[in-house]
């Protein structure tokens, strides 16, 4: 399990120093093997002794023990950051097809249904159309 999926998994157990750590340690996956604990702990506005909690939360036995996970990912070439997360890169996926079919379902582009003045006899439009683009009326 990644850094990141931990945090969320038990962000809601959290207390708010925690959480504001979580949220640092969030924000600074890619860089995260940087920083002393100590650093963590200044940036983040917490104590050690918080931070330290937090690790324990995470599963992790100290700061140590997590730096060294997040260099074991980054040295496997796994993401630290928002890519990291399958369940949210499944659904992006999908929310993109779904877009794809939505704009151009049989590899067409739509056409524009004609205004209310259209007329189709001489195939143009009764007077000033009331659109932006007048794509249908010409």
């Amino acid at each position: 399990m990644s850094i990141e999926q931990r945090i969320h998994a038990h962000y809601a157990g959290l207390s708010p120093q925690e959480r504001r750590a979580a949220d640092l340690i969030l924000d600074h996956l890619d860089d995260l093997a940087l920083y002393s604990s100590a650093e963590l702990a200044q940036m983040s506005g917490v104590s050690r002794a918080t931070l330290s909690r937090l690790y324990r939360h995470l599963g992790f036995e100290s700061f140590t023990d997590l730096r060294e996970t997040a260099r074991t990912l980054r040295q496997q070439g796994v993401p630290l950051g928002p890519d990291a997360d399958p369940e949210l890169s499944q659904h992006l996926e999908q929310e993109l097809k779904n877009l794809r079919k939505a704009l151009d379902p049989a590899g067409r582009t739509a056409r524009p249904r004609p205004c209310a003045r259209w007329r189709t006899r001489d195939r143009s439009c009764s007077s000033a159309c009331a659109t932006a683009t007048r794509s249908h009326c010409t």
